[in-house]
Parts: structure tokens; C-alpha cells; sequence
């Protein structure tokens, strides 16, 4: 017996199963409340049933799950796509007789908005009819009800994923994930929000159930809103009308913002694609979370050292890095994720510390390096002196600043990787960093332009 996360233990095997079962091992009550929407699950996402296909014995392999038939508007397509995907060339008439879908509604087979399990079999070979007739005759005897039986019987609304009057399956699946005429003696719950994704290691957002959660967008209006109003706060505090002489000071706050949304972009999108890896969301956490804050603070420290008298520099160097690793995580990261999700765990966790640490040092470059350039204007000029007053209150406004867009950001992350995905994240966050770049560039022009004008 092992004691596994299950999509680690069936990617680190290579025995071939007569049976993979996967039997409600999540909380009803949390999916009904929505509780999964917004959590990453990949044990059902189409490379996790790749996976499962890929280790069922070739002729007599079955893939047996027991879920609730709220599910099936998500688990039909991803079902259909996985064996799609396993076999390249397949039809969608061959796929059909590949899954067996039963409804244990019992009495309450009647009921539109009765939520029941319902027991998925996909096979790695067609369903023969000695097998089918053993189905039916326990279907028969325990009153339950086909929802698609290998292709002989499909139920509606899921006719048109699996339906063998249409060749062009794409357009059957749109037309069955869309909303734009629900038919009316439809459950809720068998009505998908059209345009949702297919769960995939890139966005696993399998319980999901609408494109941006409603809960997302009202946690969103709720932070704007007390980010607003702590905004106005403190810049009526850090008496703004001082900070307005010197102009250039809107680009270090732009520059603050950047690199907070940017930050807390990677920060979450590490801690969300290491969960694959690491196996719990509590171990991804803490093990990202101690990586990123100590190489960061580790970097910040190198900023002060190696470049005291050059925060410009620190910033025009460690951007460029930053970005350059950032882009081959994009490109490779998944890949060394796969091939080494069979380590233990002690390998797993070191694996994961060594990769974050090189991107954390250099994320730590920026923060300190802009305070520096605030806090010495005296590199302005012989006439730009500031009180000890007034560069704190501009160091306390950069603070205040940075704090707030990495607190929208945290939404704004999760929204983004449900909508554009993992990958898409990393994308995003290299944007913000080189427009930060480009920011911290025009103040250092400004700089040099009133050296010169002042110097006259």
C-alpha cells in the first residue's frame, strides 16, 4: 500500500492497471459552497487523465470515478478531450463507445434538480457487448439511468459532445458549452457558462463553474474600494503638495506599482504551478513562500552592497535577469515540473528552493534601489535638497504604494489565471517589470536633464 498524492504516485509508476478507481475523494459540502472554484485541483485536468489512460492496461484497462452529476457539464468535455488527446486521430464515434456514464438517481431519476453520484467508466478500448449487458442488468436492478452508454444511448444536453450525427466536433462541443439558448427543462447545473476552459495543469480550476467566480469580483470591488480609501489617506498624510514640486516622484510611484503587481504576479503563479510538484497546497505555500522571502531579502541586501552608490544601476541590471529567467521558466518550467514529480519529497522540496532562489535574489534588486533614488535627490543637483521630513514622507508614500497593488494584485492574479492560465501569468508579470524598467528610465533623464538645466 502507498499513501500518495495520486497524481504524483500514477505519473511515478510504470506498472500498467486493470483498474484506476478515483471514488469522491473531495467534500461535497465545499463544492456546493464554491469553496473549490477558486483552488487548484490536478487530479482532473486533461493531462492528469492522460495520465490515468496512459497507465490502464491497453486492452482491458477501466477508469472508474464516482462523482455528482453537477459535475458532468465539466468532467463530459474532459473526458472527451483526454482520450482525444491519448490517441491522436481518434473519432468522436470511436470515443463514444469508450465512456459509460451511470446515474445512481434512483427514484429520484425524475427530478430535474435532484443531485445524485453518477458512476464515469472510460476504458481504453471500446465496450464490448458482453460488458454492456453486465451494465445494463445492474443499471436495471439498482434503478438507475445511462447518461451515455458507448454511444448507443446519450442524454441530453450531452448529445451534442457525443452525438454521431455531426462531424465537426468542435462545433458540437461550442454548441454544448454554450449559453446562448439554454433550453428551458434544463437543469442549472447541466448549463455551462460558455467560453469556461478546459481544467488543464495550466489553469486547474476544475470546480469552477464560471468564468470569473462572482466571489472573485466581489472581492475585487472590496479591495479596490479599501485601497481607494487607504490611498486617499495616505496621501493626505504624506502631504502631497510637497511631493508635487518635485514631479519626478509620479514615476517612482509608477514605477513602486509596477513592480508590486509584478511581483505578487510571480509570487502566486510559482506557488500555483509548485503545487503539482509538491503535491499539498500547505507544503506548496510554505516551501515558495520561505524561498522567494529569503532569497529576496538576500537580494535586497546585494543591492546595497554591490550598487550603494548606483541604485539605477541595480535596477537596469536586474530587470533584464529577471525577465530573461522569468522567460525560460515560461518555457520550461512545466516540463522540469513533469520530470521530476517522481523524486521524494526532501529532492522535490530542494528542487523547488533552488529554482525559486535565483529569481527571488534578483526580484529583490528593485524595491531598495527606488527608495534609494527617492530618498537622494542631492544627486539632482545643488538646489534640490529635501528635509529629513520630506524624504521620509516620500520613502513612507513608496511604501504605502507598493503595498496596495501587491494587495490588488493577489485578485487580480487569481482572476488572470483562470481566464489566461499559469503561463499567460509569467507573461504578464515580465510586461510589468519592463515597463517598470522603461519608468525608472525616464527618471533617470529627468535626473540628468535638471543636472544640466540647474547646472547653467
Amino acid at each position: 500500500m502507498s499513501i500518495d498524492d495520486g497524481r504524483r504516485f500514477i505519473s511515478s509508476s510504470n506498472i500498467k492497471y486493470d483498474i484506476i478507481v478515483i471514488r469522491l475523494v473531495d467534500s461535497w459540502a465545499a463544492q456546493l459552497a464554491g469553496g473549490y472554484a477558486l483552488s487548484e485541483n490536478y487530479l482532473y485536468t486533461v493531462e492528469a487523465f492522460r495520465d490515468y489512460l496512459q497507465h490502464l492496461d491497453q486492452n482491458n484497462g477501466l477508469l472508474s470515478m464516482v462523482r455528482w452529476n453537477i459535475e458532468l457539464p465539466r468532467l463530459m468535455p474532459l473526458l472527451i478531450e483526454s482520450l482525444r488527446q491519448e490517441e491522436a486521430g481518434k473519432t468522436i464515434d470511436e470515443i463514444a463507445k469508450q465512456i459509460v456514464i451511470i446515474d445512481d438517481c434512483r427514484d429520484r431519476c425524475n427530478k430535474e434538480t435532484a443531485i445524485s453520484p453518477v458512476l464515469v467508466l472510460v476504458k481504453n478500448s471500446p465496450f464490448n457487448n458482453s460488458e454492456l449487458n453486465i451494465v445494463k442488468n445492474k443499471v436495471a436492478k439498482n434503478n438507475g439511468k445511462f447518461i451515455a452508454m458507448a454511444g448507443q444511448i446519450v442524454q441530453p444536453p450531452y448529445d451534442g459532445l457525443l452525438s454521431t450525427n455531426n462531424s465537426d466536433r468542435n462545433s458540437r462541443l461550442e454548441n454544448t458549452l454554450s449559453n446562448n439558448n439554454p433550453s428551458t427543462t434544463t437543469p442549472n447545473w447541466q448549463r455551462p457558462v460558455s467560453g469556461l476552459k478546459l481544467p488543464t495543469d495550466d489553469s486547474p480550476f476544475y470546480f469552477a463553474k464560471e468564468l470569473v467566480p462572482r466571489q472573485m469580483i466581489t472581492l475585487l470591488e472590496t479591495i479596490l474600494i479599501l485601497s481607494a480609501v487607504l490611498t486617499a489617506i495616505l496621501i493626505y498624510y504624506s502631504r502631497i503638495n510637497r511631493i508635487q514640486k518635485n514631479g519626478h516622484i509620479r514615476f517612482h510611484i509608477l514605477f513602486v506599482i509596477l513592480i508590486g503587481l509584478g511581483f505578487i504576479f510571480l509570487e502566486i503563479t510559482f506557488i500555483q504551478k509548485f503545487l503539482l510538484l509538491l503535491g499539498t497546497p500547505i507544503l506548496a505555500l510554505t516551501v515558495i513562500l520561505f524561498s522567494i522571502l529569503l532569497s529576496t531579502g538576500i537580494g535586497s541586501y546585494l543591492s546595497g552592497r554591490l550598487f550603494a552608490k548606483e541604485p539605477f544601476k541595480a535596477i537596469a541590471v536586474s530587470i533584464p535577469i529577471l525577465v530573461g529567467i522569468v522567460l525560460v521558466y515560461y518555457s520550461f518550467l512545466q516540463d522540469i515540473i513533469y520530470s521530476n514529480i517522481i523524486l521524494q519529497l526532501p529532492q522535490r522540496i530542494a528542487l523547488s528552493v533552488a529554482l525559486l532562489f535565483p529569481v527571488g535574489m534578483v526580484m529583490g534588486f528593485q524595491f531598495p534601489s527606488i527608495i534609494r533614488m527617492a530618498y537622494t535627490p542631492a544627486r539632482l543637483g545643488p538646489n534640490a535638497e529635501q528635509s529629513d521630513r520630506e524624504k521620509n514622507t516620500v520613502v513612507t508614500l513608496l511604501w504605502g504604494v507598493n503595498v496596495i497593488a501587491s494587495v490588488v494584485g493577489t485578485v487580480v492574479t487569481v482572476i488572470s489565471s483562470m481566464t489566461i492560465g499559469f503561463s499567460g501569468n509569467l507573461l504578464i508579470a515580465a510586461g510589468l517589470y519592463l515597463a517598470a524598467l522603461c519608468s525608472v528610465v525616464f527618471i533617470r533623464q529627468r535626473e540628468k536633464l535638471r543636472i544640466i538645466t540647474e547646472s547653467m
